[in-house]
């Protein structure tokens, strides 16, 4: 038998400052994501610049509106309520939402045109998309998402212009990796530039010719890790993890990686994958 979420209750909400911020505190009972927790506090701060958007404004709003408020205890009331006091459903709130889409002329719909139902799961989805199209990286989603997986990915939707843009990124970056313009074919070039003089070498088996260059550099005093240094910073092609800082080469082709976002773990990375962060 399911048992029935718990309903935000107005002594749930409360204006507060955070870190020098004004927010409105949103202390969620039960929370489906951390089920171990009785409640779990939520902040959503108020934006410089964002007139139209203020959480602390809008719920002083409520509070002033609202005839309940006065009237009801604040451990029975509902945190949002209609003008009967009773609480928003789900329900309430997917056929609102429709209801403003048409007022306003618009409608949902997939690539072949066909018209989209609004569903809870829609919230989530417009989340997940705004905030990857601002560029935020998948550690901030999953904080401001209260997100403890990667299943946030599930709510992401591609259109068909996006496949059609990560197609040209494809094609372009396929193109410079011929004319050498790439930053994985300047690499190349400079590795067989540093061969030239050393034909027996590049005639030899890999592992043996990284050997002799790690005594050759260890004579001159410097760290030597093929292409790469200890302390170069990198970062992984076709990964959005942002910049990391190489630990350690594991002398087999691979070196060891510790990323900005994530300072205590240290994952092992090939080096085909591995590119120099532009200066």
């Amino acid at each position: 038998m399911l048992q029935a979420r718990p309903i935000l209750l107005w002594h749930h909400v409360t204006a507060a400052t955070v870190r020098n911020r004004r927010a409105l505190v949103v202390r969620v009972p039960q929370p489906k994501a951390e089920w171990w927790r009785r409640e779990s506090a939520v902040p959503v701060f108020e934006l410089a610049g964002a007139a139209d958007f203020s959480p602390v404004r809008l719920w002083q709003a409520l509070c002033q509106r609202s005839p309940h408020v006065s009237a009801s205890p604040a451990s029975t009331l509902p945190a949002f309520h209609r003008a009967s006091g009773s609480p928003l459903t789900q329900a309430y709130m997917t056929e609102r939402v429709t209801d403003l889409i048409r007022r306003a002329g618009f409608s949902l719909v997939d690539d072949r045109g066909r018209v989209l139902a609004v569903m809870a799961a829609s919230y989530r989805a417009g989340g997940v998309r705004s905030a990857v199209d601002a560029g935020l990286e998948e550690a901030v989603i999953m904080e401001l998402g209260r997100w403890h997986s990667s299943a946030w990915t599930n709510y992401l939707l591609f259109t068909n212009r996006d496949l059609c843009l990560a197609s040209e990124r494809m094609w372009h970056f396929a193109a410079a990796e011929v004319d050498g313009s790439s930053p994985h074919s300047r690499h190349l070039r400079m590795d067989a530039e540093r061969h030239q003089g050393m034909p027996h070498l590049a005639r030899a088996d890999e592992q043996a010719a990284m050997q002799v260059g790690r005594d050759m550099m260890a004579q001159s005093g410097s760290a030597w890790s093929g292409t790469l240094r200890i302390g170069d910073r990198v970062h992984v092609r076709g990964q959005q993890w942002g910049l990391a800082t190489v630990t350690r080469d594991n002398g087999d082709g691979s070196f060891n990686l510790r990323w900005d976002s994530d300072m205590d773990q240290e994952w092992s990375v090939q080096r085909e994958h591995i590119v120099i962060a532009s200066s």
